[in-house]
């Protein structure tokens, strides 16, 4: 089991995954967040066989949705690098949940951006982070930024959000409305 597979997850201030071995003095405790059922990122209950089953953590602290991932090859776009879309698609989970956990509403991306700075290749541990900037009205701005273990930053994304109810089905609503 990953340290992430667990409720409660562990994470130093490095932003490693954490193991048993470290101080306590250099760790935060994050919640880990529900997931959406069907979601290509965050399905963890099987309703989507093609989802990546990434667990969504909340850093109370800090304010931030993180997201660690380790990709495989199934991810590459060219041999060994990891597809900007679905890099993109782990941004945009990490900051609609950001302001799902924070605010506490659903939202749908309205406009989204993203550079990437240093290719995301394979077999190595990241996290993509995720936080709420801005919010006014039915509108949220949002920034993500993706790191490695050692916290070197590979690429960056801001988002603009709307909410309304009309934009969540209802069985995603009652689902994780049970959850929280």
């Amino acid at each position: 089991m990953r340290a992430w597979e667990s409720e409660i997850y562990y994470e130093d201030y490095c932003g490693r995954f954490a193991g048993e071995k470290l101080q306590m003095k250099n760790l935060r405790i994050m919640e880990k967040l529900p997931g959406s059922p069907g979601c290509f990122v965050c399905d963890n209950d099987g309703t989507n066989p093609r989802s990546l089953h990434l667990h969504l953590m909340w850093d109370e602290e800090n304010g931030e949705v993180c997201v660690p991932f380790e990709p495989d090859e199934t991810w590459c776009g060219y041999s060994g690098v990891v597809h900007g879309g679905i890099l993109a698609s782990i941004f945009d989970d990490a900051m609609g949940w950001a302001i799902r956990r924070s605010c506490g509403e659903w939202v749908v991306t309205a406009d989204f951006h993203i550079c990437y700075r240093k290719p995301v290749t394979i077999g190595r541990a990241y996290t993509v982070r995720g936080r709420v900037e801005h919010r006014g009205g039915r509108k949220t701005k949002t920034g993500a930024y993706l790191t490695d273990a050692k916290g070197v930053v590979f690429a960056e994304a801001d988002a603009l959000f709307v909410s309304g109810a009309e934009i969540v089905p209802q069985e995603t609503e009652k689902r994780n409305s049970n959850e929280e």
